[in-house]
């Protein structure tokens, strides 16, 4: 099965290579080749972060919320999967106060690699996976 955020790369590559044209749901699953369900869960999502923005009505559809070169890896994937937490310590330690975090070495490494992460996935825009 493919992660929800390639899906979502390749809908928002659709709409950039359409330039501010409407695309139906059929027309954009169809192209991807994602069912009709999976594009309308993923096209909700984005909608709300402000990647997408959807027209109703006869004739209506979907575009690019913003330019394609102006959409990060990490806005999708974010949008999409969530906070991408490469250890569950992590999780679990964001949720505590500052008092009540232990900042041993190994947890102090791992901070740093998941800001590292999310550093790289917000460097990257989605038109680099074009």
């Amino acid at each position: 099965m493919q992660a929800y955020s390639d899906y979502a790369v390749q809908i928002l590559l659709h709409l950039h290579a359409y330039q501010g044209e409407q695309q139906s749901s059929t027309t954009i699953a169809e192209a991807v080749g994602m069912t009709y369900r999976t594009f309308t869960r993923l096209a909700f999502l984005m909608k709300h972060r402000g990647l997408l923005v959807s027209v109703q009505g006869r004739g209506g559809g979907y575009m690019l919320g913003r330019p394609a070169d102006e959409i990060s890896f990490y806005d999708v994937f974010t949008a999409v999967e969530g906070e991408p937490w490469i250890n569950q310590y992590l999780r679990e330690s964001r949720q505590r106060t500052n008092s009540e975090k232990t900042r041993s070495k190994v947890g102090v490494f791992l901070h740093t690699i998941q800001d590292r992460v999310i550093t790289e996935m917000g460097n990257i825009s989605i038109i680099e996976f074009e």
